[in-house]
């Protein structure tokens, strides 16, 4: 650049364009205060014609706005929670005392929800004895059906003539439709 242009530059007057720049800044300015800076540069300009009057290119207050280095604060937005309720709400048997005194006493199982691959789902579920924590029976499938456990208990429960009674407390978990329940199976 030339010393002459330079000189030219720095002692030229000032343009309409940037005097009125400068009312535009100030107005921009007291907005975007009063708006805690949530504002965009669309809500700036409808808010300069409303409230002073001041009819402005939405391109203009964009680029005065970036000029400036004023931009909104964007707001995080809250992730959308559906409230269900469970379908069946079975009664606290154990009541938190999760020791057994006898085997075949206590059993709880929990079906969880595995998700592997772009679409694929698993459903694994195994039932302990709570006496010895040891694994009674497991299932692991593609659908979760909630009323496996009484097909493959019967026979192991049945092999066992110590208890009348087994109370087998489900609760399923992570799924479209969660539901909890108790089932009491017949041993002897």
């Amino acid at each position: 650049m030339n010393r002459s242009s330079y000189s030219k530059w720095l002692h030229r007057d000032v343009s309409k364009q940037e005097q009125s720049d400068k009312v535009l800044i100030h107005f921009l300015r007291t907005l975007y205060q009063e708006s805690g800076g949530i504002f965009g540069y669309r809500r700036m300009q409808l808010n300069l014609k409303r409230r002073f009057g001041l009819y402005c290119n939405l391109k203009r207050v964009r680029r005065v706005m970036r000029a400036i280095e004023m931009s909104a604060v964007i707001r995080r937005k809250r992730p959308d929670y559906i409230r269900t309720t469970p379908e069946v709400t079975a009664e606290n048997v154990l009541n938190r005392e999760f020791k057994a005194s006898a085997m075949n006493e206590k059993r709880v199982t929990d079906v969880r929800e595995l998700k592997y691959g772009k679409n694929g789902r698993m459903y694994p579920s195994a039932i302990p004895d709570l006496k010895d924590k040891s694994i009674v029976s497991y299932n692991m499938g593609a659908k979760m059906i909630l009323n496996w456990y009484s097909v493959r208990l019967m026979p192991q429960l049945s092999n066992t003539r110590k208890q009348n009674r087994c109370c087998i407390v489900t609760a399923a978990h992570n799924t479209p439709a969660s539901s909890t329940g108790q089932n009491w199976i017949n041993t002897g």
